[in-house]
């Protein structure tokens, strides 16, 4: 990753490269720098979703620097946190090709955190911010390329329908058949738009099409120390103050949690380290306080042996207790662990499921293509 990264104009030493949320799409990292210089996130573009990644960055590029120039001209302060700032690759384009994969770099936008809860507070947020970003490229100069061919053509989507509707290759037309009769039946509202836009009478403009929660970035509380002790010890240090909802707004009632978090890395030669992660949440809210601890010992750039412990000692008095061992290789990773595990929602590689609770013996293989 860091012969990737070095392909850009960023400042700063990168002293780590480690994978970034979970989105669906494209595969994204963090790039974290020295001292005081910013941040960056690194990202593979999915050119099987978007083959032409050229005219995807032109794209990008033109709405971004158009989007800064309008917040410049309206006085707008902290501008660099509203809108993302792209980062030129060394032959002045701002993507990078390794022969294999596209990759993009932009700045890494810090105390922000992402959100699916849909309540009436962030619903009225989300159309807002999305009504200032379309109105903000009402007049953008540049002639924007269509990214995906006929993405949303409704001709075009009610010809693969139907072609699909006559093979019925699964036999399931008859189940759905009254569906098919009313899409049928507004064929030509549908595709109104298009009509329209051949006859000259409706101008193209400029959408979002994605307007969901967690496609803006939220403003968190936090508070982070970062030391390097020694040259083989590094300490981070967290506190999070954070408010949720969890009935999306139905109820006003709301969960409020502290959260501590030290972080301890020791590296005894340059391929053998220990990690120690120490977490402490103080709640007067749900399940109350909990305190978890993890170890784990590093063998680079193979091998991985950890062991934690989640304790609820708030209300449960339960201990989650996990033990395993992983293994990576180029870019697929297996762990083999065992323990007890609490119900709820796990992500991995931008696919969440629901996990019951249970004990026993878990084996996860987890790779990128």
């Amino acid at each position: 990753m860091n012969t990737i990264v070095s392909q850009f104009n960023i400042q700063g030493n990168v002293v780590e490269v480690a994978p970034l949320g979970n989105g669906l799409i494209n595969t994204t990292y963090r790039v974290k720098t020295e001292g005081t210089a910013p941040d960056y996130v690194l990202q593979h573009v999915n050119n099987a979703i978007f083959p032409d990644v050229d005219m995807l960055m032109n794209n990008i590029v033109a709405v971004t620097e158009h989007i800064h120039g309008k917040l410049v001209a309206a006085g707008a302060d902290d501008i660099e946190r509203k809108v993302l700032k792209f980062v030129p690759a060394k032959d002045g384009k701002y993507y990078h090709f390794d022969g294999e994969k596209y990759w993009r770099v932009m700045e890494f936008i810090p105390d922000t955190v992402g959100m699916t809860a849909v309540t009436p507070e962030t619903s009225y947020i989300v159309g807002e911010t999305f009504g200032n970003f379309q109105a903000m490229l009402a007049d953008i100069p540049a002639e924007l390329g269509e990214t995906i061919k006929d993405f949303h053509n409704m001709e075009f989507r009610l010809r693969q329908l139907r072609e699909a509707v006559a093979e019925n290759k699964a036999g399931r037309l008859a189940e759905v058949q009254w569906l098919v009769d009313e899409l049928e039946a507004r064929a030509e509202e549908m595709c109104k738009g298009e009509r329209l836009h051949r006859e000259g009478k409706l101008a193209k403009r400029i959408c979002h099409c994605d307007t969901k929660v967690d496609n803006i970035l939220w403003q968190s509380i936090n508070f982070t120390l970062e030391k390097q002790i020694t040259r083989k010890f590094k300490l981070n240090f967290l506190y999070s103050f954070q408010e949720y909802n969890d009935s999306h707004g139905v109820n006003n009632y709301t969960w409020k949690s502290n959260i501590f978090v030290a972080d301890m890395l020791y590296k005894w030669t340059p391929t053998i380290s220990s990690r120690l992660e120490l977490q402490y949440l103080y709640s007067k809210s749900d399940q109350k306080d909990w305190m978890a601890a993890l170890a784990e010992v590093n063998f680079a750039p193979n091998w991985s042996i950890f062991a934690s412990d989640m304790y609820n000692h708030g209300k449960t008095n339960i201990h989650y207790y996990n033990a395993g061992v992983s293994y990576t290789k180029s870019r697929t990773r297996v762990q083999l662990s065992y323990g007890r595990n609490r119900a709820g929602v796990v992500c991995s590689g931008g696919v969440c499921r629901n996990i019951p609770a249970y004990t026993g013996a878990n084996l996860m293989i987890t790779t990128s293509f």
